[in-house]
């Protein structure tokens, strides 16, 4: 399993509260990472207590696992996942994408490897004894 976990800042407010822009950054995301879709992508709004904590949020079910945003823009921040069960293809191609789309000034991510279907076997194997 592969996570791609990442977050971006300075980010331009008005298209980060759009929740039908967070979907198609999904579809980018999911295109650049070579993932197959189930089903449809789903997007909400979240209105915290704080305003600079509240937006919309949006997240895809993956054959591979899962994408997911979430927007803040009153804090101009967004962040996000991409979780598969495959390398993910094309990192730096997406969050290029997502740089451009949200007019963020800056972006950071961390890929975390949390194991493979044969160590994951393995395991299975270990406890059945």
């Amino acid at each position: 399993m592969t996570i791609l976990c990442f977050e971006g800042g300075g980010g331009d407010r008005e298209r980060l509260a759009s929740k039908a822009l967070l979907l198609l950054a999904l579809s980018e995301l999911m295109t650049a990472a070579r993932m197959t879709p189930i089903g449809e992508p789903e997007a909400g709004f979240h209105t915290a207590a704080s305003e600079i904590d509240s937006g919309p949020s949006a997240y895809r079910l993956m054959a591979e696992s899962n994408v997911s945003l979430h927007a803040f823009p009153n804090a101009g921040y967004l962040m996000g996942t991409v979780a598969s069960c495959k390398p993910i293809a094309d990192v730096d191609g997406a969050l290029e994408g997502l740089r451009r789309r949200f007019g963020l000034g800056w972006m950071r991510h961390q890929l975390v490897d949390i194991g493979t279907l044969p160590s994951l076997q393995r395991t299975l194997e270990g406890w059945r004894r």
